[in-house]
């Protein structure tokens, strides 16, 4: 009993990992956790297993080299999904507040290097740029596999990051028509969430990039903008 027990526990916490990362469905996610798991079931949950074990973290196109400021900070910008969002909270009396929000400055194939975002009504974000609508974004290379796979800690310069500073601001009319191509071409799940979403994007007015040893640089807004 107890072996069957154990088993059938050890699937449940398998199929969960399988369901949270997308190998398998919900359907298949619901037979298993409720008991009801058949032949059919278990060639499916075998599919899962194989295509997690040849998933690959997140990869990047190479970056440039670091001796090219301004084309690193445009590369990091476009190739991140989602960055740290810093800015001046009402609720705890104007001090930074840091959030995890995704964001992207084009499709994959095109780039215009400003960050467009796609912020609820109720969230802490959106209150929080109405009370002061200056933020700075923080993307780093740690994003990608690049720095894993050469062993770097996040920290280190070599580890590339960029953080752009400016004002947030709402888009509308056309501008928000390519914010919103720009942005569900990243991130498919968007359009599921509902109503009381608006698109804003950062306009960029200072742009601080480490990317080696000997101390940050701060590469030009003109610059960054002729990648």
């Amino acid at each position: 009993y107890w072996t069957k027990y154990y088993s059938f526990s050890m699937m449940k916490v398998l199929c969960l990992s399988l369901l949270s990362l997308g190998f398998i469905n919900s359907t298949l996610g619901a037979s298993i956790q409720n008991g009801q798991f058949d032949k059919a079931d278990g060639a499916n949950l075998a599919e899962g297993v194989v295509e997690m074990a040849q998933y690959e973290p997140y990869t990047w196109p190479p970056p440039p080299p670091w001796q090219q400021k301004a084309h690193m900070a445009r590369y990091l910008a476009h190739y991140a999904d989602w960055c740290v969002v810093s800015s001046f909270s009402e609720d705890l009396g104007g001090v930074p507040f840091g959030e995890l929000q995704s964001f992207a400055d084009g499709t994959l194939d095109e780039s215009s290097g400003t960050p467009y975002f796609y912020l609820a009504e109720v969230s802490t974000m959106l209150k929080n740029i109405k009370f002061n609508n200056s933020v700075s974004i923080t993307v780093s290379q740690a994003q990608s596999d690049y720095c894993s796979k050469h062993q770097m800690d996040p920290e280190l310069p070599t580890c590339s990051r960029v953080t752009l500073s400016g004002k947030m601001l709402a888009v509308e009319g056309q501008e928000a028509a390519t914010a919103k191509r720009y942005l569900f071409s990243r991130h498919p799940d968007m359009p599921t969430w509902g109503s009381g979403w608006y698109f804003y994007k950062l306009n960029i007015r200072s742009i601080f990039l480490l990317d080696y040893y000997g101390g940050a640089a701060h590469v030009q807004v003109d610059e960054y903008y002729e990648y």
